[in-house]
């Protein structure tokens, strides 16, 4: 009834090392930088100069060896994530929504239609699962008596488990209660991404037990989803539990609250609420094309190149990289990731500052006098290049000479100096 590349758990779960070209190797978890690099055409041995998150994360979590590893971008799902991660990171950040939109199916349509219609109405189930060295554990009986509540409106109920948990032999619990057990494979295979969307697509229902990066995949996929939370522990080494995420606020828990209030009750249909829920933690709008992304990755390579690391908080690599572009006469360039920089939390008078340099290399003077009109607002470092650009005259020498060393002396305050760095990774361009 089911295809073996989604029932065959236990050959899905079974160990595998990770085989990726990528500098931080762990860009690979799930398959999301080889299943990114084919969505945007790029060849399979290029190395993503960036960090890829492969999780959607609550406001205060983060993984912090994501955040000191030297690469100058950082991928996350949407820009929610902007303000607090930029409190603590210099990098680039870019959103690119939810991973799975990226994924192609492991089954054609036709195939897909197919197991459909021998499945019928289907129920699929994700259980809270454990990763790596941490091993999370919960209450099974109470899941299997609210599914119990759930089955007789279900053909067939699937359980969705994790491969360690695969490994653990969770399963047999539930194939003793009758239902069917699937997985979307192991941390290092390269198809966990379109397995994973193969199984919410042949669903025709979803429903899960606590927050997850699965409530906005099955959302994205067109798939009602319902959370009955139950409460886990995760037990695993110290060290891996006190250096895997970072928690500055009480933001987490309250938000967390906020976005399964969205989805405690069963459906048939996809709210509006849960839709706008989805887009601001997931990313729905995000969402990037093979040609959008393809420049992200040539831009973070540019910014590879200039040997642009995080040397401190303070550093906006990001704003660097745009004034290298308009020095350099790469207007699109500049004005593509300018337009990507808004959204971060940077100080207000560098999107003017910018936008006023990038109208004077395109000679439109009588645009950069509004501009530097608006900029005067701010004080000190903003204030000055105001009146240096207020007095600019395409027909005056001497203030050639000025804007000249607007380009020429470095343009940043003082508190905004980038430290350049050496590694010895191989630069390959794209």
């Amino acid at each position: 009834m089911i295809h073996d590349v989604i029932s065959d758990i236990k050959s899905l779960a079974r160990e595998r090392p990770l085989y990726t070209p990528e500098i931080y190797k762990f860009n690979d978890s799930y398959g999301h930088a080889h299943i990114l690099k084919k969505y945007a055409n790029i060849k399979g041995n290029y190395q993503i100069k960036g960090i890829i998150e492969h999780a959607a994360m609550l406001f205060d979590h983060v993984w912090t060896a994501e955040l000191s590893f030297p690469l100058p971008a950082h991928f996350t799902f949407s820009r929610y994530r902007f303000p607090f991660l930029r409190q603590l990171t210099n990098k680039a950040l870019f959103a690119l929504g939810p991973s799975i939109h990226y994924a192609e199916p492991l089954f054609t349509k036709q195939e897909l239609i197919e197991i459909k219609k021998a499945l019928g109405k289907t129920l699929l189930v994700f259980l809270p699962h454990s990763a790596m060295s941490l091993v999370v554990t919960y209450d099974q009986e109470k899941i299997i008596s609210t599914l119990k509540r759930f089955e007789k409106e279900f053909d067939n109920v699937l359980i969705c488990l994790g491969w360690k948990d695969v490994l653990r032999g969770v399963e047999k619990i539930y194939l003793a209660e009758g239902y069917t057990c699937v997985t979307a494979g192991n941390v290092f295979d390269m198809n966990f991404l379109p397995r994973l969307k193969s199984l919410i697509l042949i669903a025709s229902h979803t429903m899960s037990f606590g927050f997850g990066t699965h409530i906005g995949f099955c959302v994205y996929l067109n798939r009602p989803h319902w959370v009955v939370p139950v409460k886990s522990t995760t037990d695993g080494p110290k060290e891996i539990k006190k250096n895997s995420t970072y928690r500055a606020t009480p933001l987490g828990k309250g938000q967390g609250r906020y976005i399964l209030r969205n989805f405690r009750e069963p459906m048939d249909q996809i709210t509006k609420s849960q839709r706008q829920v989805v887009d601001m933690v997931w990313g729905i709008s995000d969402v990037k094309t093979p040609g959008e992304l393809r420049e992200l990755f040539n831009i973070t390579e540019d910014m590879f190149n200039m040997k642009y690391y995080p040397n401190n908080k303070r550093d906006p690599l990001m704003l660097c990289q745009i004034i290298d572009y308009i020095q350099q006469g790469q207007i699109d360039k500049a004005k593509f990731l300018l337009n990507l920089a808004r959204p971060i939390n940077y100080h207000p008078g560098w999107v003017v500052y910018l936008r006023c340099l990038i109208k004077i290399k395109q000679e439109s003077y009588e645009e950069v006098e509004d501009l530097a009109s608006s900029l005067k607002r701010y004080s000190g470092f903003f204030r000055e290049k105001a009146d240096i650009l207020l007095n600019i005259n395409s027909k005056d020498k001497l203030n050639k000479e000025i804007l000249k060393d607007l380009f020429e002396v470095y343009p940043r305050p003082n508190f905004y100096l980038h430290k350049r760095m050496d590694l010895p990774w191989n630069r390959e361009a794209i």
